[in-house]
């Protein structure tokens, strides 16, 4: 599973990243983060109940971008399902994803804003998006580049706040 890979990173410069992982960290505590995490890698059924709420946003709040994305065929299981699924461990540099997930694990329920990150990163990277053709796209959302995590999640915040207030 890919989200194990950037924790274990984690743990393994802890000394030089102290925010992320203290050095008092204890097997227990990554047992625990670990089982939090994996909570979310449930059953198939509620993912694609996940990945159809996602796209159901995605065509809402970004219109012109999803019409983009389904002028080019780009299928969603092609890179939706591994984004929720993987909370974009694959996809994200390793510093994102960092912040990322130090941002989720600091707050109860700070699972709940991911399909929210995953829209504003779409919102951030859209006039790139908007130029490529299907494999550039495919590629694009599978390799995401650098990115300012806090603004994103700054973004997926007010993006929360807008799909809220559309329900």
């Amino acid at each position: 599973v890919y989200f194990c890979g950037p924790l274990l990173a984690a743990l393994k410069i802890r000394q030089t990243r102290p925010l992320v992982v203290s050095p008092d960290c204890s097997e227990s505590d990554i047992y625990f983060m670990l089982c939090r995490v994996m909570a979310l890698s449930d059953r198939a059924g509620v993912l694609r109940r996940r990945v159809g709420k996602f796209m159901s946003l995605f065509r809402s709040l970004l219109p012109d971008l999803y019409q983009h994305f389904d002028d080019e065929e780009l299928d969603p299981t092609e890179w939706a399902v591994s984004w929720l699924q993987h909370l974009l461990a694959h996809e994200l540099q390793l510093d994102c994803l960092m912040r990322l997930w130090d941002a989720y694990f600091a707050q109860d329920g700070g699972f709940e804003i991911h399909p929210y990150v995953c829209l504003a990163i779409l919102d951030k990277c859209k006039e790139d998006l908007e130029e490529l053709e299907h494999s550039e796209l495919h590629t694009y959302v599978l390799c995401l580049p650098l990115l300012d995590m806090n603004e994103i999640l700054v973004n997926a915040d007010n993006f929360k706040h807008i799909a809220e207030a559309l329900i």
